[in-house]
């Protein structure tokens, strides 16, 4: 039931290779876990991040400015999620005697996805990859 709110097993491998330093409410674990009397003991082999889309979302920039400033845009569909960073570029033009306005989105990155959670994480591994991300400790504060 939790992996409907948190990364897949495969993104959660790969946010702890590219680097995912925070802290996540929960986490994938090959293993024993023992979390009675509220103390967090863990022995096994792997233990991974499995943060949910609000953890992530905390750790992406809310604009990115490059030769243009995009900003993240998150937009739910029937079936899957888009997320990305885009501006809005406008531009006009003349049809007869009127004068027409039209804007048109233009996406740095778009992502989809059917899960958000998943969407996000792809978002910020690209985020990671492409040189977009400061460096940040396991509280998720820069450094």
């Amino acid at each position: 039931m939790i992996e409907k709110y948190v990364v897949s097993l495969d993104l959660a491998k790969k946010l702890k290779e590219a680097g995912w330093k925070r802290k996540t409410e929960f986490i994938w674990a090959r293993g024993f876990v023992d979390l009675s009397a509220f103390k967090f003991k863990y022995e096994g082999e792997e233990i991974l991040p499995a943060p949910l889309a609000e953890e992530i979302l905390e750790e992406l920039p809310k604009k990115i400015v490059d030769d243009k400033t995009y900003r993240l845009r998150i937009e739910i569909h029937d079936d899957h999620y888009t997320v990305g960073y885009c501006y809005d570029y406008l531009f006009s033009y003349q049809q007869g005697k009127n004068a027409v306005v039209e804007s048109v989105l233009r996406w740095l990155e778009l992502i989809t996805d059917s899960d958000i959670s998943n969407a996000l994480a792809r978002l910020w591994l690209w985020l990671k990859e492409n040189g977009y991300l400061e460096e940040r400790n396991e509280a998720g504060k820069n450094l």
